[in-house]
């Protein structure tokens, strides 16, 4: 499937985010992609989470795409990233709230 057409396509997106060891680090799901280009195999990735905690930079190393359907049976498709991470940034501390 050509890039532009899996961006236009896309409703979401799975991420696991693998070691050197191919251990998952994390999964992330971004359930709202709105049309933007989704990395094809090689391509290198940088992504922040959604609050902001922690920041991963690595290499494409697989893309699936899954077409579902919803109960109405519009079509809805995901995409499953796989990245090999080859830098994490520092995790940021959150501030501390007391229990008073």
């Amino acid at each position: 499937m050509k890039a532009e057409t899996v961006a236009a396509a896309v409703c979401g997106v799975w991420i696991e985010f693998l070691d050197a060891h191919g251990h998952t680090l994390e999964q992330h799901v971004v359930d709202e992609w709105h049309g933007r280009p989704v990395p094809a195999r090689g391509d290198s990735f940088h992504m922040a989470d959604v609050i902001g905690i922690r920041r991963f930079q690595g290499v494409v190393v697989g893309r699936e795409a899954d077409l579902q359907h919803t109960s109405e049976g519009e079509p809805r498709l995901w995409v499953r990233l796989t990245v090999r991470v080859t830098e994490v940034a520092a995790r940021r501390t959150l501030p501390e709230f007391s229990c008073n």
